[in-house]
C-alpha cells in the first residue's frame, strides 16, 4: 500500500500513477511490488530498513519526478576509467560534484562484470530529459552507459544492497561520501533546475 502523508499526494490521471515531487527523501520501493513506497529522511532510517529490505530500490521513473542526474555504468573483462567517465558526465553537467558507488568484480557469462553508478550533485532533472541528454552528447556510442534505467516507471537498486534480480551481488559501495549522494530520488529543493535548462 502506497504511504500518503502530509508531504506528499498521489493521484490517478488517465489511469496513470503520478507522484508530487518529494524533497529530502529516498523514495524506497520493493522490486517485486511496485506499489509499495517508503519515504526515508535519514540515515539510521535507511539501514534499519536495509536489513529486512536487502534487494530494495529507489523510484526514478515517475512522471514529473525530480532526481539527481545518475549513470549507470557496467563494462566487462576490463575495467572502466573512473575518470574518463566524470569527464563525460562533466561535458553535460559542466563543473559539476560528481560522487559514484560500485561493486567488486563478479564473474558472469560474459567475462568479469565491473559496475559502477556515477551522480552528479545539486542538480534536479527528470529521467527522460536524461535519456536525451545521452543522446545528444553521443554517449549511447560507448556501450558501457545503460540507457534503459531511464524508461518510464524504472527503479534501481540503492547503495549497499547486496541481492539482485539473478542473486546474490557484491555490495554497492559509495566511494568517499555518504549513502545519499548516491540516491538518484534524494533531491533537495534548491538544486539547479534542469528541468528549465533542458526544456529551454
Amino acid at each position: 500500500m502506497t504511504q500518503i502523508n502530509k508531504d506528499t499526494k498521489a493521484f490517478d490521471i488517465s489511469k496513470q500513477r503520478i507522484t508530487a515531487q518529494k524533497w529530502k527523501k529516498v523514495v524506497i520501493t520493493n522490486i517485486y511490488d511496485r506499489d509499495f513506497e517508503y519515504d526515508c529522511r535519514d540515515e539510521t532510517d535507511y539501514m534499519n530498513h536495509l536489513k529486512s529490505h536487502p534487494a530494495m530500490c529507489e523510484n526514478i521513473g515517475r512522471e514529473f519526478q525530480h532526481i539527481k542526474p545518475v549513470f549507470d555504468v557496467d563494462a566487462y573483462v576490463n575495467d572502466i576509467d573512473v575518470d574518463a567517465v566524470k569527464a563525460d558526465i562533466n561535458r553535460i553537467f559542466p563543473n559539476k560534484s560528481i560522487n559514484y558507488a560500485k561493486r567488486e568484480p563478479r564473474d558472469t557469462k560474459k567475462g568479469i562484470k565491473y559496475s559502477y553508478r556515477f551522480y552528479v550533485d545539486g542538480v534536479k532533472i527528470y529521467s527522460s530529459q536524461m535519456k536525451k541528454l545521452l543522446i545528444d552528447y553521443k554517449l549511447i556510442k560507448n556501450p558501457i552507459y545503460d540507457l534503459s534505467i531511464y524508461d518510464k516507471n524504472k527503479v534501481l537498486f540503492l547503495p549497499l544492497t547486496t541481492q539482485k534480480n539473478d542473486g546474490v551481488a557484491p555490495q554497492l559501495c559509495p566511494i568517499n561520501c555518504d549513502v545519499f549522494k548516491c540516491c538518484a530520488s534524494y533531491v533537495e529543493e534548491y538544486f539547479e533546475n534542469w528541468v528549465q535548462i533542458c526544456k529551454n
